[in-house]
């Protein structure tokens, strides 16, 4: 646009050369009281007089044709087109399924679980600033989280293009399944159990990006208490992930529920406000108010991921009821 604007203004400039210069004389002498073309003192005058009359009376004239400058610079440089993110489509959920209740609950509990195991994954590890193949690594957790690169992450943008969709799909194919066929009991019950796994799932991302924003702040803190405590939450977070990863096949729900049970007592113990950890370190002026009142809410959260990673596991792995008979000793610790 500045280039057009220039090249008009030229262009009517040099056809009225002489006039122009004619013109800028007569106004020089009238400053300076010398013309340009006899008194050499005169021209760096006349120059600067030139040039602010042309860019004057350029606008002038131009300032009616804006929209046509403007159409003129869209044509020559057009607006780029953004490349459309790819939207996550379902893999299991097909039509030939829907024929039977147990094809159509295994084609929603493997799409579930792909869910899970893909994008839920992924959002909870890159979300704690770790790296999926460190995860699923035998590597140990305390020198993971000495590594301080950040792994950048859109939980918002992954949840949009990898996630709501599978989601709704989900829904809608549990819906037609139940309408389409005659279900017993046992069969609703499996669905109802689906769904609240990716309901669940879903609460997970959104708990995650609460948490992100301040963790990826604090892990980087040159404040070494705030720091150490925010790695302990993202440890006690990625226990439960290698601990279902490693469990998810080949383990029984009494072997698993033992493990968390151990698990969630040290959670309990861990929670900042109850075991005095935010009173001594606002006490004894190691953090600020503002870290305290930061610290207490992703200390709450963090823990809240743990239960619903644990309710989300015990659905899909072993198809326990979230508060089944059979989970209430774990929900008591959970709670």
């Amino acid at each position: 646009a500045h280039l057009v604007f220039n090249i008009i203004g030229v262009i009517w400039v040099l056809l009225l050369f002489n006039t122009f210069i004619s013109a800028i004389d007569l106004l020089t002498q009238q400053i300076e009281d010398n013309s340009p073309f006899t008194e050499k003192l005169a021209i760096p005058v006349a120059l600067s007089l030139f040039h602010t009359t042309f860019n004057l009376t350029n606008t002038l004239l131009l300032i009616g044709f804006v929209s046509v400058i403007r159409r003129i610079a869209e044509k020559v440089i057009p607006e780029p087109i953004a490349k459309a993110e790819k939207i996550e489509q379902p893999h299991f959920l097909d039509e030939t399924s829907l024929e039977y209740p147990q094809t159509a609950i295994k084609s929603l509990h493997d799409e579930s679980l792909r869910l899970f195991e893909k994008t839920t994954f992924k959002v909870l590890s890159h979300g704690l600033n770790v790296h999926r193949e460190e995860l699923e690594s035998d590597e140990n957790l305390k020198e993971i989280l000495t590594d301080t690169d950040h792994i950048k992450i859109n939980i918002d943008k992954v949840y949009y293009h990898k996630m709501k969709n599978i989601y709704s799909s989900i829904i809608e194919y549990a819906t037609r399944a139940q309408k389409q066929s005659e279900l017993n009991e046992d069969e609703i019950r499996s669905i109802h159990m689906i769904l609240c796994a990716d309901r669940k799932m879903v609460d997970l991302v959104k708990n995650m990006q609460r948490l992100h924003k301040n963790l990826k702040q604090y892990i980087h803190s040159e404040n070494e208490h705030i720091r150490n405590e925010y790695n302990k939450l993202r440890k006690m977070i990625l226990k439960i992930l290698r601990v279902i990863r490693k469990s998810r096949t080949g383990t029984s729900w009494e072997e698993f529920s033992d493990k968390y049970m151990t698990m969630f007592t040290n959670i309990e113990q861990s929670d900042v406000l109850l075991n005095g950890t935010i009173d001594k370190l606002v006490r004894e002026h190691l953090i600020t108010n503002q870290m305290a009142t930061s610290l207490m809410n992703d200390s709450a959260t963090a823990m809240l991921i743990a239960q619903e990673l644990v309710e989300t596991s015990s659905l899909l792995y072993w198809q326990r009821e979230c508060c089944s008979e059979e989970q209430t000793n774990v929900q008591a610790e959970i709670s």
